[in-house]
């Protein structure tokens, strides 16, 4: 243990998707399979059809959400992904065309008055957005990046029962 984590052990867990579909709680170092890890799926059908990945706003919440979707996409499942209408998000965005972009409103959190509006603004554009999205595609879960861009996302997919998971590196 670190001094910084008083007495609370870490244990690190790391997320697997299975071919059908399924979501795998796995302990590092082990295979990701129903023997070793919980098991569990969200789709009332039993497996995983629409996934959509809220990341972007910068380079590090958006390039981990591209390697995710590709290995999702190889699997067979159909991923979205929200992305920021920054100009930093677009240029990455256009070197996967494989791939379902699609640009969401929303502004980083700045404390002023005008920065506040900017927020509050584009979190309820996406918001909205991504409720009316997530009944389009039936969508089964969400998956977040952290920043601006996953909170309206985040809460749209809380407010329509869709299971969603963040990632903050």
């Amino acid at each position: 243990l670190s001094s910084n984590q008083g007495d609370v052990p870490s244990f690190y867990k790391l997320w697997g998707v299975q071919p059908c579909g399924n979501f795998c709680i796995c302990w590092t170092g082990y295979q990701c399979d129903e023997k070793e890890g919980q098991s569990f799926t969200y789709s009332s059908k039993g497996i995983m059809k629409n996934i959509v990945i809220a990341c972007g706003g910068t380079g590090g919440h958006l390039t981990p959400g591209i390697a995710l979707a590709q290995s999702l996409e190889e699997l067979g499942c159909p991923t979205w992904l929200f992305i920021s209408q920054k100009q930093v998000d677009s240029r990455l965005a256009s070197k996967y065309p494989e791939l379902a972009f699609i640009s969401m409103p929303g502004a980083p959190f700045i404390r002023t008055p005008l920065g506040l509006f900017r927020f509050l603004k584009g979190f309820l554009l996406s918001f909205i957005r991504s409720r009316r999205f997530f009944r389009k595609v039936d969508a089964d879960v969400l998956i977040g990046f952290g920043g601006f861009s996953s909170f309206g996302p985040a809460l749209a997919a809380r407010t329509t029962g869709i299971p969603f998971h963040i990632h903050e590196a």
